[in-house]
């Protein structure tokens, strides 16, 4: 892998300064919250904005790890 030059570091990483302090982020936004419903006599992992749930689980709390696991995944929050 060739080296970068130090001069459009310089300049990359000065433009990440003045996009920070405007409030963007150069993470990955993702609107995609994870939710976690009741569904049938189980629960279930809706993505937000989903009529269709992603997984059913038997107990909330399975349903909650796996809402939580899908949401690091994509860089999202999950809501309960």
């Amino acid at each position: 892998m060739p080296k970068q030059n130090p001069l459009i570091d310089a300049i990359q990483k000065g433009i990440e300064a003045i996009l920070k302090a405007l409030g963007h982020s150069s993470a990955k936004k993702c609107t995609w919250h994870q939710h976690v419903v009741p569904y049938e006599d189980a629960w279930a992992v809706r993505r937000e904005g989903n009529k269709r749930i992603t997984s059913k689980h038997r107990t909330q709390s399975t349903a909650i790890s796996k809402a939580k696991i899908l949401a690091n995944h994509n860089y999202c929050q999950h809501h309960l």
